[in-house]
């Protein structure tokens, strides 16, 4: 798929055949409450495998955080895995973005480059059933080399350890796709009708960081590049993906949907 596709919630919820939930969450904190299984006895059903996706400025760090909140309230462990470890460097990523700009480039070809898939089936694959069969008190990991936001280049090392009675979230844009989705326990899509605010909630987070002018360059270069095209690629080839779809445009009203039993 090489042609710039368009994006509509509505028709999403309709070809996913989604229903709303009745209930008005004042806040993401509730609906994500509201999605986390429980045990009366114990609280939050635990440990959980939870991957949440959505494009940029959906909220996906901001879920990662609420859960991680939940799980404090409850006195569970908590940890989280970024998808961006996953990248490969920019200046890799800014060839096939130059590729773009000339009209020669397939969001297939730039998905296989942008991320070590490989790398991150063979991690879930080890922590699902780290989690699912607790034969181990900790599950250790490590990603060498790891990409680094700052710099754009793969010369992180992480090492975690993990508690397997834990909430566990992978978050990023394009982790719920047909390769990983069967994974997790609970898979989250986070998604905005309304590309006006993605716009506005990109340039306020980096404001912050670079001031105005660099701001609203980056803006205009983030929604004009491959990048914003590829978002609402990955929104259609994953569309299927998901448990539970929240639509975040109004975070103080969220709404959530979840897929019409067959």
């Amino acid at each position: 798929m090489s042609e710039k596709t368009l994006f509509s919630m509505n028709s999403l919820i309709a070809t996913e055949n989604l229903s709303v939930v009745n209930k008005d969450f004042s806040s993401l904190s509730d609906a994500i409450e509201d999605i986390l299984p429980h045990d009366n006895a114990k609280g939050v059903t635990h440990p959980l495998l939870i991957g949440i996706d959505g494009p940029v400025t959906a909220g996906k760090t901001y879920c990662a955080e609420i859960v991680a909140q939940i799980a404090s309230r409850h006195t569970l462990n908590f940890h989280v895995i970024h998808y961006d470890w996953f990248m490969s460097p920019r200046n890799i990523r800014a060839k096939e973005i130059e590729n773009f700009r000339s009209g020669n480039h397939t969001f297939e070809r730039y998905d296989r480059i942008a991320y070590d898939a490989g790398r991150v089936e063979a991690l879930l694959e080890k922590l699902q059933r780290a989690l699912k069969f607790r034969d181990q008190e900790f599950f250790e990991y490590t990603i060498n080399p790891a990409y680094d936001r700052l710099t754009g280049e793969c010369k992180n090392v992480i090492s975690n350890s993990i508690s397997t009675d834990s909430l566990v979230v992978v978050e990023g844009g394009g982790v719920l796709n047909s390769r990983f989705y069967d994974f997790f326990d609970i898979s989250i899509r986070l998604d905005m009708g309304d590309t006006k605010e993605m716009i506005k909630r990109l340039y306020e987070r980096e404001k912050h960081k670079n001031g105005n002018k660099l701001s609203l360059d980056f803006v205009k270069e983030r929604f004009l590049s491959l990048d914003y095209h590829f978002d609402n690629y990955l929104r259609h080839r994953d569309k299927s993906y998901f448990d539970f779809l929240i639509d975040t445009t109004d975070l103080s009203q969220p709404k959530l949907f979840i897929r019409d039993k067959k």
